[in-house]
């Protein structure tokens, strides 16, 4: 918190799973969090319950969006959010799906004419539902690769629809040996991608 940040316009938490939003706490705690975008879902765990309590303590203004939502932050900047849709997180809701990683939202980050997707947690099925929604609307120069680059997603469909020339994977200092699956850095690797 010493590097003169004092204000964020923006936090976006992807689905409220630990590794997505631990440590924001603090933040919220520590600097001025103007707005926080989610896809809605709660979970009944301590450590979120303590998050939301800071959230409101701290007036921070909470938005649930969905797919085909946008945030405009100026003529140049703009992030369109591309899953979940009500249909996922409904049977989320009711217990038809269980896996909380498919209720991730997806978002692109649009500046000029560079493109950035988002992706969360998203697994092969839901990779595969937004190629055949979106097509060719998908492509992107910048992919963030989901669930940490492991072997759950990435898929061929999905690298090939979006086109990326980089790929960005996330994952802990601790889950260095499990992640990235060497099946999905083949596929990088295939197709000329780089990843970093």
């Amino acid at each position: 918190f010493g590097e003169g940040i004092n204000k964020i316009n923006t936090i976006i938490i992807t689905h409220p799973q630990k590794d997505h939003f631990i440590g924001l706490t603090d933040v919220v705690k520590n600097i001025k969090v103007e707005h926080l975008v989610d896809n809605g879902i709660t979970v009944q765990n301590i450590i979120y319950q303590e998050f939301l309590y800071e959230i409101k303590k701290h007036f921070v203004n909470r938005t649930t969006i969905l797919s085909g939502n946008k945030i405009n932050f100026d003529n140049m900047v703009f992030l369109e959010f591309l899953s979940p849709d009500s249909d996922i997180i409904n049977s989320y809701e009711k217990g038809f799906i269980t896996d909380l990683n498919k209720t991730s939202l997806v978002f692109r980050l649009n500046y000029k004419k560079l493109k950035i997707l988002f992706t969360g947690d998203i697994d092969a099925e839901i990779e595969e539902k937004l190629s055949g929604k979106y097509s060719e609307n998908i492509k992107s120069d910048i992919l963030k690769i989901a669930h940490h680059g492991s072997s759950t997603s990435t898929t061929d469909i999905f690298l090939d629809t979006v086109k990326p020339l980089i790929t960005i994977i996330s994952a802990g200092k601790n889950e260095m040996a499990l992640f990235p699956s060497k099946e999905v850095v083949f596929k990088f690797v295939k197709r000329n991608i780089k990843y970093y």
